[in-house]
């Protein structure tokens, strides 16, 4: 075993604890190797399933853009971002984010592919940060 891979054994009132490699804590995944690479995929699933369960909010007619941006930003943005203040993120990880939020933007502006429409024009439309 190399340094690294210590094994140790830790008893509490006579039952052994069993040692994992991650686990959730207060939203976030504690990680013996992943890192942050972890807590971001888990958010934006959970952000992901935030997102679909508003389905018919994001298709209504009826609601304005700055309705459903604001929605956005409460309850996708927040899912997404929370506990973010812990995070080291990496270019990749930046992108994973930014693809995320350009997916939910481009839905509420009802803006598709062949609209041929700037990400950074997007975010200027939806008055998001």
């Amino acid at each position: 075993m190399g340094e690294g891979n210590k094994k140790f054994r830790l008893e509490v009132e006579g039952q052994e604890l069993e040692e994992t490699e991650n686990f959730v804590y207060l939203g976030g995944i504690t990680s013996t190797q992943e890192g942050t690479d972890k807590n971001v995929e888990r958010r934006i699933g959970l952000a992901r399933g935030t997102w679909q369960a508003l389905g018919k909010v994001w298709n209504s007619k009826e609601l304005s853009k700055a309705t459903k941006t604001c929605m956005y930003e409460v309850l996708v943005l927040s899912t997404l971002l929370y506990n973010a203040e812990t995070w080291t993120l990496r270019k990749k990880q930046q992108q994973r984010l930014r693809v995320f939020e350009m997916a939910c933007l481009w839905k509420i502006e009802g803006i598709t592919r062949r609209d041929r429409i700037r990400n950074k024009e997007n975010i200027q439309m939806a008055d998001v940060v």
